[in-house]
């Protein structure tokens, strides 16, 4: 399957420890509980006010990355993640924790970025999880995801079913109109 654009990602029935490590997809609170990793080459950072070691993912282009390139903007999170759907840019290092809401236990997606050719998952790490990313030698056990990719219509296929239904009901209301007028005339 081809990653690319318009498509979302999603983890069913959710991601999970096998073994449990010491934190689950969703992180911790080690170190006070902040992370606040650095842009890094092309890529960006990542900040979170309430968890640490927490799954990340990013997408990447075909190239493998501009080390000299301008990284986008750092997204930032807090507790609870409740957003249903989120929409990252190419490089851009996004919160997946156990791809569920925290409140609703709600599937959550991603929408896959134009020019995205690959997706990479991983851990926000750091020295006491503020700075560049790194220190992922001490980090053990491993997560277990089972996800999918599937295609998100485009704004113009919304348009071709409003039109359709648009022309049902008319054809539906002039239909419905000439058969009272032909009642009518056969009850004169």
């Amino acid at each position: 399957m081809r990653l690319e654009p318009p498509k979302k990602l999603s983890f069913r029935p959710g991601i999970r420890a096998d073994p449990e490590p010491l934190n689950g997809p969703d992180g911790g609170t080690a170190a006070g509980g902040v992370t606040n990793l650095f842009p890094h080459r092309d890529l960006s950072g990542i900040i979170h006010s309430n968890r640490t070691m927490f799954l990340v993912g990013v997408f990447r282009d075909s190239a493998g990355g501009n080390p000299a390139g301008t990284p986008p903007a750092s997204l930032g999170f807090s507790d609870p993640e409740n957003f249903g759907v989120l929409a990252p840019q190419l490089n851009q290092l996004f919160f997946v924790g156990d791809g569920r809401t925290d409140n609703t236990n709600d599937i959550q997606s991603f929408l896959v970025p134009t020019g995205a050719t690959r997706l990479f998952l991983g851990f926000a790490d750091g020295n006491s999880f503020i700075g560049f990313p790194g220190h992922y030698s001490d980090n053990s056990g491993q997560l277990v995801a089972d996800f999918a990719f599937t295609a998100v219509p485009e704004p113009s296929t919304y348009a071709l079913i409003g039109i359709a239904l648009g022309g049902t009901a008319s054809y539906s209301w002039r239909r419905r109109r000439q058969q009272l007028a032909l009642l009518a005339r056969e009850s004169e």
